[in-house]
């Protein structure tokens, strides 16, 4: 349904008049906007002040990108969104920069943006001096957490390790053995910061390897935005290998 403003004379002139408007019900509009034919002369114009267009069935072909958002930022790798802009779409996982773990005590990864809801902590080939098992604490804007955390980590032996200071990511350890795996990182509730996460790693252990799997959670008190990668005596050394981090 469309209300149409015409100008113009239209006969006969119980239709419609000049100053008058109409309300066309299941019509096709080929002149929309009449300005004072000539007897005989088909009109023409444009559509204007036209309120109700049925859009599933009234309207036809493709509207132009200049109609939403004036066209900004519209181009083949953006799509327009439900707030009423043109964005990118989201390029997935953040990948890190790889640390070397050939020296120090701990590394730690800072800047994670806010929002952020997922982390991956990946080791490559990571040995230590010593035997203390390896840890994983995370922080907000007050600094790196140390206490409060709820963690476990077993081997396929079995053998398992418990800890309150950080992720614990090995029940066990020997030195210059390597660890390859992959830790998850998720948010479970943005309202209290509420962080869960869970791993396996395999070790050299013997020359034939040995899984070593691990979960637990610590809530903190803001917007996590930093991780740091540690043992759990803190004094162990790194002395091979590498780790990084993904986020999204």
């Amino acid at each position: 349904m469309a209300t149409v403003a015409l100008s113009g004379i239209i006969t006969p002139s119980n239709i419609v008049t000049a100053t008058s408007t109409t309300t066309l019900t299941n019509k096709t509009l080929t002149a929309p906007v009449l300005t004072a034919p000539v007897l005989g002369t088909p009109a023409s114009g444009t559509l204007t002040n036209a309120t109700g267009l049925p859009l599933t069935t009234g309207v036809t072909g493709n509207l132009p990108v200049t109609n939403l958002n004036s066209g900004t930022s519209a181009s083949a790798s953006t799509f327009w969104r439900g707030d009423g802009a043109w964005v990118a779409p989201s390029a997935g996982f953040t990948l890190g920069t790889p640390v070397a773990t050939t020296s120090g005590t701990s590394i730690n990864f800072t800047g994670i943006p806010a929002g952020t809801k997922q982390i991956l902590f990946m080791m490559n080939g990571v040995s230590t001096t010593g035997t203390s098992p390896y840890l994983i604490q995370i922080g907000d804007a007050g600094g790196i957490e140390t206490t409060d955390y709820r963690a476990i980590a077993a081997t396929g032996t079995p053998t398992s390790t418990t800890s309150t200071s950080g992720f614990i990511l090995t029940s066990a350890n020997v030195a210059a053995q390597d660890q390859f795996g992959l830790v998850t990182l998720a948010l479970e509730n943005s309202a209290t910061f509420s962080w869960n996460y869970s791993g396996a790693l395999n070790d050299s252990f013997g020359g034939a390897g040995r899984l070593q799997s691990s979960a637990g959670g610590k809530s903190l008190s803001q917007q996590l935005n930093q991780l740091r990668f540690t043992t759990v005596n803190g004094t162990d050394t790194f002395d091979l290998g590498e780790v990084n981090i993904a986020y999204i």
